[in-house]
């Protein structure tokens, strides 16, 4: 789940979409994977990303 917090600051939720479209078409080592982003019926957004292991 994306926080409402950073929602607020977007000028376009369309446009957040849009770029998560395009990161969704990426392959590079040094980017994680986007598989999904989208809206659920309570209206919360979120993106679903690939998994990694490690430290943050």
């Amino acid at each position: 789940m994306v926080h409402p917090s950073r929602i607020a600051l977007l000028e376009s939720l369309e446009d957040w979409f849009d770029e998560a479209k395009v990161l969704a078409s990426l392959r590079h080592d040094g980017i994680v994977r986007v598989y999904d982003a989208d809206k659920t019926e309570d209206g919360e957004v979120y993106i679903v990303s690939e998994y990694i292991e490690g430290k943050t």
